[in-house]
């Protein structure tokens, strides 16, 4: 773990009077985190693909610096705010999207189809014109015009948001993709106009040949996107961990069910999980209830990092909700914003 708190022009980080105190009353904090820290290649979550020379392979001319930037960091931007840990290691399900994919290798791409794998429209368009669009369970034909709403259709992946609408006010032009789909697919969700009438296909899920389950959403995620509330949202947070849990639930081993606003990073080396829990509302939250996807956990085997550095046992603070085969845990304590709350588990079972 590492601190910078110099600005990039130089200034002296104590230019801002809150570090001195910051430096000097956190130490103990910080030697706890760095006393605990996971194994290099633990970290688990949704796998966010990018390639260094991507911005090369696009088949369009850069008009702007800022189409040089990994897009697969907005996406890290979008899961990140929306409780979904995610990694840059293998992972069993991956995020594939913008001009990335063009940069990939062949060999690589039929290894993503294999697994679980959720595109954006570009990336989307990309295999199809690589010669994979019979993977992907759809066919990108251009550009959707005059969309006014993405309407939410399938209960099994949007539940209580079944029947509302995601504005699409902020989304421009050549954003949204005309997915038609292929008679396997599966549509989710629908591109409406301002009338509310269906205009193209939203969502489309589809298991290939080779064992894939794959996620085609219309968007076109773009690096320096300014507007990203048709993905931050309780819509989508719905329905991307309905997803995550379609292809691999082991890519989401725990997910903050109440309230919404937390980041959920995790790192899991086989002996043990760690887990960091921040809240991202401007509201303290008084407690969280989570839920692990994993192997069982057991709360007599948990601990925390508390303000002081000290490993403490996390059952001085939770209840154990845990049903069915189905492990959750209620943690009582003010989180307050940007406040990193760290836990340790122990496996049960190996």
């Amino acid at each position: 773990p590492a601190l910078s708190l110099c600005g990039y022009a130089g200034d002296s980080p104590f230019f801002e009077p809150a570090y001195v105190d910051f430096l000097k009353n956190s130490r103990n904090y910080f030697e706890g985190v760095r006393a605990n820290a996971p194994v290099c290649g633990s970290r688990k979550g949704v796998q966010l693909i990018w390639d260094f020379d991507a911005p090369k392979t696009a088949p369009g001319k850069i008009g702007n610096v800022t189409e040089l930037y990994w897009p697969a960091f907005v996406v890290h931007d979008i899961l990140g705010n929306s409780g979904f840990p995610v990694t840059y290691d293998e992972s069993p399900v991956r995020f594939l999207v913008g001009d990335t994919a063009y940069a990939l290798p062949d060999d690589r791409l039929k290894e993503l189809l294999k697994g679980g794998l959720i595109l954006d429209g570009t990336a989307a368009r990309a295999l199809s014109e690589r010669g994979f669009g019979d993977m992907i369970g759809c066919r990108p034909e251009g550009p959707v015009r005059e969309f006014g709403a993405e309407e939410c259709v399938n209960t099994e992946y949007f539940g209580k948001y079944s029947g509302t609408y995601i504005p699409l006010k902020g989304v421009t032009l050549q954003s949204v993709e005309n997915l038609v789909p292929a008679s396997a697919s599966l549509e989710i969700s629908r591109i409406v106009n301002h009338d509310r009438e269906k205009i193209a296909s939203g969502g489309l899920l589809f298991e290939n040949s080779l064992g894939g389950k794959i996620a085609v959403l219309p968007y076109a995620i773009t690096a320096m996107d300014g507007d990203l509330r048709h993905f931050i949202c309780y819509q989508r947070r719905h329905m991307f961990r309905k997803l995550i849990e379609w292809m691999n639930p082991r890519s989401l081993p725990v997910f903050v069910e109440d309230p919404s606003d937390f980041a959920v990073q995790c790192w899991d080396d086989g002996r043990k999980m760690i887990c960091c829990l921040t809240n991202l509302s401007y509201d303290d939250a008084g407690h969280i209830i989570i839920k692990f996807n994993t192997v069982a956990m057991a709360l007599a085997d948990a601990s925390f990092i508390n303000d002081d550095g000290n490993v403490e046992p996390l059952s001085l603070l939770a209840e154990d909700l845990s049903s069915a085969g189905e492990t959750r845990w209620r943690i009582k304590r003010t989180f307050h914003i940007f406040n990193p709350f760290i836990t340790i588990i122990g496996h049960t079972e190996k």
